[in-house]
């Protein structure tokens, strides 16, 4: 089965960041929310290994759904876990300083992918995502693959 990679760089209040390395050699760069305890809807998803089948979702279009995300606390399984296109991934519940208002957020436990990471409206954020995540389904030929995230 085809692989990639997420190492995790950088976590805050304005999100989760990382870099994806994909087995045939291309790189993306990822946001996710910030660590919450593993919280449904409020945190990325734990380091772990997990199978990711290509899905249409009737909200993100064409994404990854990433399988058997588990609650430890908790005998169920959060569900619905995308790789799909944003930019945020703050933490709502927050304001951001240097903008006086809420963190901004795409995301609700999900992975967005980009082709890069800056700053959009005063915030942190990944850049070109949809183009990223073109790129990410044509590196697996809209296959499946195992993603470990560390």
């Amino acid at each position: 089965m085809r692989s990639a990679t997420l190492k995790r760089y950088s976590s805050s209040d304005e999100g989760t960041f990382g870099k994806l390395a994909i087995d045939t050699g291309l790189v993306l760069f990822t946001a996710e929310l910030p660590w919450r305890d593993n919280a449904r809807l409020r945190s990325c998803i734990p380091p772990g290994r997990y199978q990711c089948d290509f899905r249409h979702s009737e909200k993100f279009g064409d994404c990854y759904h990433v399988e058997g995300v588990a609650v430890p606390w908790h005998p169920s399984w959060r569900t619905a876990i995308l790789i799909h296109a944003g930019n945020w991934a703050g933490d709502t519940q927050l304001v951001n300083p240097a903008t006086g208002k809420r963190y901004l957020s795409d995301l609700r436990g999900c992975i967005a992918v980009g082709t890069d990471v800056g700053n959009i409206k005063g915030q942190a954020a990944v850049k070109n995502s949809a183009d990223a995540l073109r790129q990410l389904a044509e590196a697996f030929a809209r296959a499946p693959f195992e993603l470990t995230i560390v």
